[in-house]
């Protein structure tokens, strides 16, 4: 799997709602994380969009192929496990979403869209270490604006 992130931040949602990273698969698929989506959904614990995605599994595959990996999770006690995380494709995402139910589904399932559109049109840059320090240096510049300005 490419590591590489592209995010992008739809003017329809709160800024505060943050930016939906999308993965890209082995295959060159965009992919989003299902506690990803989960957190984008509003579910308190992310991880519990996993039982609506297994609810779903069948219908998702509709979609194409569910990707999955398996992951060393580590517990509140210190003890390891492996959970299974899923990867959703536009289409699998698109369709959970709309089964969320949550308030925040319908913003997200026009979010969702736009994301998967804007990378599929190759408007969205990967996100390598020399953007993340960009980032993170115009962010420090902007607390410090907005500190100084208090």
């Amino acid at each position: 799997m490419n590591q590489e992130l592209v995010a992008i931040q739809i003017d329809a949602l709160p800024k505060e709602a943050g930016l939906l990273p999308v993965t890209e698969w082995e295959d060159g698929t965009p992919r989003v994380k299902d506690v990803e989506l989960g957190a984008w959904l509003g579910y308190k614990t992310e991880r519990n969009v996993r039982t609506l995605l297994k609810k779903h599994l069948e219908t998702l595959q509709e979609f194409g192929e569910v990707a999955l990996q398996v992951a060393a999770q580590v517990r509140a006690n210190g003890a390891t496990h492996e959970v299974t995380e899923y990867y959703l494709n536009r289409d699998q995402a698109v369709y959970l979403t709309s089964q969320a139910g949550t308030p925040k589904a319908r913003a997200l399932t026009v979010y969702v869209v736009k994301v998967f559109g804007a990378y599929l049109d190759g408007k969205l840059a990967a996100r390598t270490e020399e953007v993340e320090r960009e980032l993170n240096l115009t962010r420090s510049r902007v607390q410090y604006l907005e500190a100084d300005q208090e």
